[in-house]
């Protein structure tokens, strides 16, 4: 790497991690920040640029391993405690230890350590005050640990995560609010396909009841935070849930105000346009068009954002493939080999038709295709 000590106001922790991904670093990544949750310690040991493991000293209670199993419906609280003794006594890992007595299955548990990593290393990008220290050393991947994390994957993600919070804290205005299944029995696939609902979200429709918080679905879900939350707005948005009494839910405070019936719409279709097709970094393609986009102001306004932001999406896809491979793609279709995108983030929303794409030596041309 180029820099081995730094602070975070020169160098942003995405910039480290992605040095470390050119760098196919291995050893370990030690954090130090100041946040508004006070301060933190994060250290990360990878290998060849990706992460096999994350430690913090200031990780919450709710988020560690044993709470997340127990949450999870997972494991039972007296065999996480008789486990936790055994694996001090033998210094071991807490969740190798769960596993050899077949208290949790090896891929489950996979699932959760991937959980608690992502949570962390999407905080942490956006971390600005504090240092960090690389240490280029040989480590051991730890018993029982989970696959490597991609560390170009963990700085996309989360720098799209933290732009598009306060849209969604519109509908989940907290973590601890509450929300109520507003139809009865399963979503049908109209319902679905017009909300633009995936199996994600129809995994969180299963679970939501007014007894459990937004906190609560995270572990039973296997699902970030952000995940959680973000389905559950485009589930609201559907009408398919509703926030418990119609409030904030707890904790949001007697300051935040009530929108009205247009606000909400407003921002609702503001969320469907940036969530459901996964706005990437946040900027928006604005290439230059040819005689079939012409007719494009003729579309209605939420069909031109939503063509927009899954322009923006795709133009961040061919950011991330020059950066890995050092020039643009000669098929968009290059992407989703790459597991970038995904094949339907290709078609032109509502007409089912391919892109127009051509690739230079340095520049690319993208255009929407005539309808």
């Amino acid at each position: 790497m180029s820099k081995q000590i730094g602070r975070l106001s020169d160098s942003s922790l995405g910039e480290v991690y992605h040095d470390a991904v050119k760098s196919f670093l291995t050893g370990s990544i030690r954090v130090e920040a100041e946040t508004n949750r006070g301060k933190e310690t994060l250290v990360l040991s990878v290998r060849q640029g990706r992460v096999l493991q994350v430690d913090s000293s200031t990780r919450d209670e709710r988020w560690r391993l044993g709470r997340l199993l127990i949450d999870g419906d997972l494991v039972g609280q007296g065999d996480v405690e008789r486990a936790m003794e055994r694996a001090r006594n033998e210094r071991r890992p807490l969740g190798a230890v769960l596993v050899e007595e077949g208290r949790v299955d090896k891929g489950l548990l996979e699932e959760i350590l991937h959980l608690q990593y992502k949570e962390d290393l999407h905080r942490s990008v956006v971390w600005q005050n504090g240092e960090y220290r690389v240490n280029p050393q040989e480590v051991a991947r730890r018993e029982q640990g989970p696959q490597p994390l991609s560390l170009n994957n963990i700085v996309q993600t989360g720098v799209w995560q933290r732009q598009e919070w306060s849209t969604i804290r519109v509908l989940v205005p907290t973590n601890e609010a509450t929300f109520d299944k507003a139809i009865s029995g399963a979503i049908g696939a109209d319902v679905a396909e017009k909300g633009q609902l995936g199996n994600q979200e129809l995994r969180i429709f299963s679970l939501v009841h007014r007894s459990r918080t937004v906190r609560d679905l995270v572990p039973l879900a296997r699902l970030e935070t952000f995940e959680v939350c973000r389905s559950l707005a485009l589930l609201a948005h559907a009408g398919v849930v509703k926030l418990h009494g119609g409030g904030a839910g707890a904790g949001a405070g007697p300051t935040r105000k009530k929108l009205t019936h247009g606000a909400m719409g407003h921002v609702a279709t503001a969320l469907l346009i940036l969530m459901a097709l996964g706005l990437g970094l946040g900027t928006w393609m604005t290439a230059t068009p040819e005689d079939g986009d012409r007719s494009v102001s003729t579309l209605d306004p939420w069909r031109e954002s939503l063509t927009k932001s899954q322009m923006g999406r795709i133009q961040n896809a061919l950011s991330v493939y020059r950066e890995r491979h050092g020039d643009y793609p000669a098929r968009l279709a290059v992407l989703c080999e790459d597991g970038i995108l995904e094949t339907r983030d290709l078609t032109y929303p509502g007409f089912e038709r391919p892109y127009t794409y051509r690739s230079f030596e340095d520049r690319y041309l993208l255009v929407r295709p005539k309808h």
